[in-house]
């Protein structure tokens, strides 16, 4: 931003330091690991965010953006194991979820409330309206049944009459064209109708609001997990993304870039023993971009500025370089597919562990003589009720 344009807005500075997350075991020593940057339970290390926004001082200047919002994140990482994420996935499956087949049960039968009766559509017994499909074929129909009903009464129709054509009228068939042709006529629509975000606005269709976010860098590091020692196993990088938003007066604007990607497998070694990169981008260039723009009919200028285009998506790709391995393919096949038997294993093995211990408690003493049958069967010692009163709460 130049001189003139800070001159120009108020502005306010936001900055959100400090932001960690962890996943550890109760009896681990978590309570030392979040005063620390980053340790061995960190899935997300200390991260910082920096937002500023812009409000104009001349509301009649009309030339910049009324508002703007900027955002930017030098780093983001995240540290992952099968470990960490099987206990993520019993920590979220075990959450208590509040139910509503409890709370019916007592609006029935306390205060009497009666339940609405849910009716189901039978495709078949419904009449939908036609679509313009539809209706097209019921009009090819009904000429049919013309056509054939006039030739059984001996008159002779023809069911196609041909049209009657002026001096003016001009008709071209697809050999009169060539590829050449339409690749010009697509050239001279490609960069103006879609253009960068600094030129998109025009004379009357100026920017209102712009959303500006960049993200430096995103690490994903993968390990596993074997008796608390952590093997890294993939690393996966993206740099350099950047997200422009722009509402103008008669539409809006939308730009993303993504600089580059990079996933190394770390177990694995390339044919000059370095680590095995199974997918990378150049470095000098950006791996895609992306730029889309929408222009109401009625903005004065857009017959002139975007030759009556209304919506227009410009999208560019380099190139991506990709390395199959097949050892690094079937070692990363079993990871994943042992990664999610584990997750689901886990929660399978829970729910039937909880089961057997709910049904296994001790049995009733059988009846005396003295004592009736059911008051026998429905009394359970002390111990019993204890337990399942004490998992009821905990559920």
């Amino acid at each position: 931003m130049s001189e003139i344009e800070s001159r120009l807005y108020d502005k306010f500075n936001i900055t959100i330091s400090d932001v960690k997350a962890l996943v550890a075991d109760s009896g681990d020593d978590w309570h030392t690991a979040q005063t620390q940057p980053d340790s061995q339970f960190h899935i997300l290390p200390s991260v910082g965010m920096q937002l500023a926004f812009f409000n104009t001082v001349k509301a009649d200047y009309k030339q910049l953006p009324q508002q703007k919002l900027e955002a930017k994140l030098s780093t983001l990482k995240l540290q992952l194991s099968d470990e960490k994420l099987q206990m993520m996935s019993d920590f979220f499956q075990h959450i208590p979820m509040p139910h509503s087949n409890s709370m019916m049960g007592l609006d029935d039968s306390v205060d009497g409330h009666i339940e609405p009766v849910l009716y189901t559509m039978i495709e078949k017994e419904v009449q939908m309206e036609p679509d313009t499909y539809g209706l097209r074929r019921i009009r090819r129909a009904v000429r049919m049944n013309s056509v054939n009903k006039d030739s059984t009464d001996g008159v002779k129709r023809s069911t196609y009459k041909a049209p009657m054509l002026s001096k003016d009228d001009h008709y071209y068939s697809a050999s009169d064209h060539s590829d050449e042709d339409v690749d010009e006529w697509a050239r001279a629509l490609d960069v103006p109708a879609v253009a960068a975000l600094d030129d998109h606005t025009s004379l009357t269709n100026t920017i209102t609001a712009l959303l500006r976010f960049t993200l430096g860098e995103v690490v994903v590091q993968v390990s596993k997990s074997a008796d608390k020692i952590d093997t890294p196993y993939l690393m996966l990088r993206v740099n350099r993304l950047c997200v422009d938003s722009a509402l103008t007066v008669y539409g809006m604007a939308l730009q993303a870039s993504l600089g580059g990607i990079q996933l190394v497998d770390k177990i694995h070694t390339g044919p000059s023993g370095e680590y095995l990169e199974m997918l990378s981008s150049k470095s000098d260039c950006d791996l895609i971009s992306v730029i889309y723009r929408k222009v109401l009919p009625n903005c004065p200028d857009f017959d002139m500025a975007y030759r009556s285009i209304e919506q227009g998506l410009l999208v560019k790709f380099s190139s991506l370089r990709m390395i199959f391995d097949r050892a690094a393919a079937l070692y990363l096949n079993t990871f994943v597919q042992g990664l999610f038997l584990g997750m689901h294993g886990g929660m399978d093995s829970e729910l039937k562990k909880s089961s057997s211990t709910i049904f296994s408690g001790p049995k009733p003493e059988p009846h005396s003589e003295g004592m009736p049958f059911t008051q026998s069967l429905f009394q359970q010692p002390q111990e019993s009720k204890q337990f399942i009163s004490s998992l009821g709460r905990c559920y």
